[in-house]
């Protein structure tokens, strides 16, 4: 009987880890939203392959409140399942982070080489110009 529950504690340690982090990977990733869209509103990116299994979308969800749902759960077996779909989770907000963190480096180098275009051009356009006679 001690094996069952002691089983069932690490079971509900490992989900309630996996659901904390998965909750920090969803705020970083909200939070990366606004500068993403401010930057590029309109991305051309190949879809990313979506994992069915998800968990419900976090709503201020505290570490407390978190605890309070897997010490809810009295099965091992759904305690498993519980940990599984946090650990699916985490893959794809990590996957998300991921393609954003890629798009972020292409609009910076598109910036980049856009200025770079722009002040040579200023310098080329300096030199063609006669200097301004007062």
């Amino acid at each position: 009987m001690a094996d069952f529950s002691t089983d069932v504690n690490q079971l509900r340690q490992q989900l309630q880890a996996a659901l904390e982090q998965a909750q920090q990977w969803q705020r970083q990733y909200e939070a990366q939203t606004p500068q993403r869209q401010a930057l590029e509103p309109s991305p051309n990116l190949p879809a990313q392959p979506q994992l069915t299994a998800a968990l419900p979308p976090s709503q201020n969800l505290t570490p407390e409140m978190i605890r309070a749902e897997v010490m809810e759960i009295t099965e091992v077996g759904d305690l498993q399942e519980q940990l599984l779909m946090a650990r699916f989770e985490i893959l794809r907000l990590t996957q998300a982070l991921t393609q954003e963190q890629l798009s972020h480096a292409r609009t910076r180098q598109n910036l980049t080489n856009a200025l770079a275009d722009a002040v040579e051009s200023i310098g080329r356009l300096k030199h063609q110009l006669p200097p301004k006679s007062p």
